[in-house]
């Protein structure tokens, strides 16, 4: 059985994750319906936004050692994603001839030599999740960031992505963890702070997703991924302006969306959204690719599909997820990996945390 809400429970972070994660599925199943909402990125990677900024919001909250934290964190993760990579090398071998060995990388970290995703589009995260993690338990663990060192991960987020973008190409600058690190910090920071006061300028949090794709949309960006391009100037000077741009949007919506999410209540739909954003996020596009291949002909229109593909890859996949869970296999296996480590099974959960349970 699913536990309820642990002591400190916080209702905004099960909010995000299921705003996140429906963001993600619309963004893969819908995209051309709401790209022009968040230039010069996308909407999903809005999603993926919210749940960095979880991820360091509970990380700052952690009482257990950097082993435990890592294990936790890690385990549901890593096996889910080492399944769909085993099954969709199976059908790959069996249909294709193709074992679809990209899905593999992330699993050890090294995604960012792809030059593009792997062949399970959003399986670059658990990759990035990894290195995020890493980055958080060597250098920010003992040295909680404050707002001057969130100020200056910026600055060097902003660098590294535009040098990326010129050097490596886009798909390496969307993957690495300079795309994302600014926004954990953020989450770290306000990770320490206390939720239960009034949120400030809430009103102006609503602001920003209606002015945000007109005032930025007027600079005229062309369609390309995983980032927009810039007309009218030099590749430099592109990079970085769509650098400085990502990282204030991504900032601008997180702020935007924790800030409104603070106002509502918890709500049973959205944690059981919220505990099973594993499985949808990994097995969502194996599922897509599907129902694209079988509903073509039966489904013709576009709205329609794409409405039955968006029910099914995240309530469907939701209801699968809760499934296995309840089944247990998942948490027999991590309690007797506890038990082996020394660690008592379930110790010192921390409430809310991003894309696992505990």
């Amino acid at each position: 059985m699913t536990s309820g809400p642990k002591p400190g429970y916080v209702p905004a972070l099960d909010w995000m994750k299921a705003i996140g994660i429906a963001l993600i599925v619309h963004g893969h199943v819908a995209a051309r319906t709401a790209e022009w909402l968040t230039p010069p990125f996308y909407p999903k990677q809005v999603g993926v936004a919210l749940f960095v900024f979880a991820t360091g919001f509970t990380l700052a909250r952690e009482r257990r050692s950097v082993a435990q934290i890592l294990f936790n964190r890690l385990f549901e993760v890593m096996v889910v994603a080492l399944a769909a990579a085993a099954a969709m090398s199976a059908v790959g071998l069996v249909l294709f001839h193709d074992p679809a060995e990209s899905n593999y990388l992330p699993l050890v970290g090294l995604h960012v030599l792809l030059g593009d995703l792997p062949a399970n589009p959003t399986t670059w995260y658990v990759g990035t999740y990894l290195h995020l993690l890493l980055v958080w338990a060597l250098v920010f663990r003992r040295r909680r960031p404050s707002w001057k060192v969130v100020r200056l991960v910026f600055a060097l987020d902003i660098g590294v992505r535009a040098a990326l973008v010129v050097l490596g190409g886009p798909h390496r600058a969307y993957m690495a963890v300079f795309n994302w690190l600014d926004i954990l910090l953020v989450g770290s920071v306000m990770g320490r702070t206390d939720v239960e006061a009034a949120p400030p300028r809430w009103w102006a949090a609503a602001v920003v997703p209606v002015a945000w794709p007109v005032a930025v949309g007027a600079a005229g960006w062309l369609p390309s991924f995983p980032f927009m391009t810039l007309t009218n100037v030099g590749p430099l000077t592109g990079a970085l302006v769509l650098s400085g741009t990502v990282s204030v949007g991504y900032a601008a919506y997180t702020w935007s969306i924790w800030t409104i999410t603070r106002l509502l209540p918890a709500a049973a739909w959205v944690r059981f959204l919220s505990r099973n954003t594993i499985v949808v996020f990994v097995a969502h596009m194996p599922v897509y690719y599907l129902l694209e291949y079988t509903l073509a002909r039966p489904v013709p229109g576009f709205a329609v599909r794409a409405a039955i593909e968006f029910v099914i890859c995240l309530v469907g996949l939701a209801f699968v997820s809760e499934w296995i869970h309840r089944a247990g296999y998942l948490r027999s296996m991590k309690q007797w990996l506890e038990v082996r480590l020394g660690w008592s099974p379930g110790a010192a959960p921390v409430a809310g945390d991003s894309i696992v349970h505990e």
